[in-house]
């Protein structure tokens, strides 16, 4: 297997589509960073179920009691995470990493004694979510840094794809482990499997060994960093056309998760603990889709992710209106498949047009527009289907057609824009 050290300027070997989706694994330093995030990223899937069943216990499924969930869990990144992409671009970004998976260690670690204590309510479970939310806001950043930083810019797409199926490979096997234990109502061992997976995370990427990162050298504030950050992303484009498309996305599509818990109780007519295999069939799309993302041979386009947004608002569009349980789980499938097949390209896009001394900025103004703006989706599905009594079917069938149009008008409008290429 062929060794490169990331940054190195050489051209990219000839090879086939799925071999170029793979090849980010010819680079020791990626598989480590890889193995770290597959581990940590599983527990973090078994807790995230855990608080969803946890939530609708303590509240007897309030829709706008779970909805604050996703507002606490996400609400940080949307403040926070300019912070953490500072951070990223002005510190050793392993170190914000050992120290992120250290605090998700502790933090997952008192959730589970809270639970077992039977000390926990829903006011200290938004507390351990929001928790969860802002070491996030500076996980994230770094994580995608690192992940560019340990392979060559010809490998790019490939180590965003691969690190894209690591969120959607645990999407499935983590909500399927959790789903009976959530239906056994044994919370608890989520929130342990969480603390021991960052123990695990932490020990190997204690062992990674990047290429010495070299920050920008200048003297300007935390505020103008930030500012500077930004107008690069303007600068850069199509990375501000790609972050918008983000954040519709996430306002009108990824919040629906927080409605799943009653679109499959109330509407499905399934026992509410089923909706971890609704999220479950929807990782297993999002695995073909990474694939499909980062396999393309051509240079991704604003026009290719419009394009598969369409897709991604349709199924879901589809996923509103079945009330068939097994249907809803092959719309799902479907989903995600566009899902995270416009997210990766998005992603792709950014990271290809930006500076290594601003990515950490750039990418913590993606993760906003990602999970940033989740917890005012949710809350705004959750104000929409109760208390204003639209009904959860009508208020994920509204925001799906929204993003739809929008997806289609993007898609015309950018058919003409070049592709993304390398900034370095």
């Amino acid at each position: 297997m062929t060794e490169t050290k990331p940054g190195r300027a050489s051209p990219a070997p000839a090879s086939p589509a799925r071999a170029r989706a793979l090849r980010a694994f010819d680079h020791v330093e990626y598989r480590k960073v890889f193995t770290a995030a597959l581990v940590v990223q599983l527990g973090f899937w078994m807790s995230h179920i855990a608080f969803q069943g946890l939530i609708v216990e303590l509240t007897d499924n309030d829709e706008l009691q779970v909805t604050l969930l996703f507002f606490a869990l996400f609400i940080p990144i949307l403040f926070v995470a300019p912070i953490g992409g500072l951070v990223a671009d002005r510190l050793d970004r392993r170190t914000i990493l050992l120290a992120c998976y250290g605090t998700l260690s502790v933090s997952s670690g008192v959730t589970a004694l809270l639970v077992v204590t039977d000390v926990i309510n829903p006011g200290l479970l938004l507390l351990m979510a929001f928790v969860v939310g802002v070491v996030f806001s500076f996980l994230g950043p770094a994580l995608n840094a690192v992940a560019a930083n340990s392979v060559p810019a010809y490998d790019l797409a490939s180590a965003i794809s691969l690190t894209a199926v690591v969120v959607n490979v645990t999407r499935v096997a983590g909500p399927i482990i959790a789903a009976p234990i959530v239906a056994a109502g044994l919370f608890e061992v989520g929130w342990l499997a969480y603390s021991g997976a960052a123990a695990v995370a932490l020990l190997l990427m204690s062992r990674v060994r990047l290429t010495p990162y070299q920050p920008e050298s200048d003297s300007l504030g935390p505020l103008m960093r930030m500012r500077v950050g930004l107008a690069h992303a303007r600068e850069r484009r199509p990375a501000a056309p790609a972050l918008l498309l983000v954040a519709v996305m996430s306002l009108c599509l990824v919040s629906h998760i927080g409605l799943l818990p009653s679109f499959v109780e109330d509407e499905l007519g399934q026992p509410r603990g089923r909706f971890a295999y609704v999220v479950a069939a929807s990782g297993v799309g999002a695995i073909v889709g990474s694939f499909l993302a980062g396999s393309l041979a051509r240079a991704p386009t604003i026009a290719r992710a419009a394009r598969f947004g369409i897709g991604y608002a349709a199924s879901l569009l589809v996923f509103g209106l079945t009330s068939q349980f097994w249907l809803a789980i092959v719309v799902q499938v479907v989903a995600g498949t566009f899902y995270f097949a416009t997210m990766t390209t998005l992603q792709t896009i950014v990271q290809a047009v930006v500076d290594d001394d601003k990515r950490g900025r750039v990418m913590s103004l993606f993760q906003i527009a990602w999970a940033g703006l989740v917890p005012f989706g949710t809350l705004a599905m959750g104000i929409v289907a109760d208390p204003l009594r639209a009904g959860v079917r009508a208020t994920i069938v509204g925001a799906a057609v929204i993003a739809l149009a929008y997806s289609a008008a993007l898609a015309v409008r950018s058919r003409h824009w070049p592709a993304a290429h390398s900034a370095t």
